[in-house]
């Protein structure tokens, strides 16, 4: 019975947290003036890197070009004090995995942004510079298809004048 009762507890907050991606809110007057300004004035302010996820591919065509096509994402056993799901992200050894990414990037900028690869805290691999472009959604990705198992750390790097600055590091499972 108790088993059941995590499944059903499990099942609904999967459900609840699928459907309130969906339903986002509506911003304020002031969020959005902010989000504008930003875009339109912040010129050398830098860049926000507002998502990043590991998927299997990047759509080509269609109304989803350029986004994530399916997400590798797992959610751990629901805990019992009600805390949400740990994340997992697992491929398995010579999978190609994307590093999808959305930034937005201040009207008459042009950025550069770069990956690092690491396997148990050791550097195995730095992309090359990828360019980032004015817009509010600048969508772009790379790949990568790991040869070894093990805990992977993959960090986002962005180009500076004074020096690279970590934007987020994700971190990946190879089995």
């Amino acid at each position: 019975m108790k088993r059941y009762l995590k499944i059903i507890a499990s099942a609904v907050f999967f459900l609840t947290f699928s459907l309130s991606a969906y339903s986002q809110s509506v911003p304020s007057a002031e969020e959005t003036l902010r989000v504008l300004n930003f875009y339109y004035n912040g010129k050398g302010e830098g860049i926000v890197l507002a998502d990043s996820k590991f998927c299997q591919d990047i759509h080509r065509s269609g109304g989803a070009k350029f986004d994530c096509k399916n997400e590798i994402i797992e959610f751990g056993p629901l805990s019992e004090d009600g805390s949400p799901p740990e994340v997992f992200h697992k491929v398995k050894t010579n999978e190609t995995v994307y590093i999808w990414m959305a930034y937005m990037v201040p009207m008459g900028t042009q950025e550069k942004i770069f990956l690092r690869f690491n396997l148990e805290g050791e550097t195995k691999r730095t992309s090359g510079a990828l360019t980032v472009k004015s817009s509010i959604r600048y969508r772009t990705w790379a790949n990568f298809t790991p040869r070894e198992a093990g805990d992977w750390e993959v960090e986002i790097f962005h180009e500076q004048d004074a020096g690279p600055q970590l934007l987020t590091s994700m971190k990946l499972t190879v089995e």
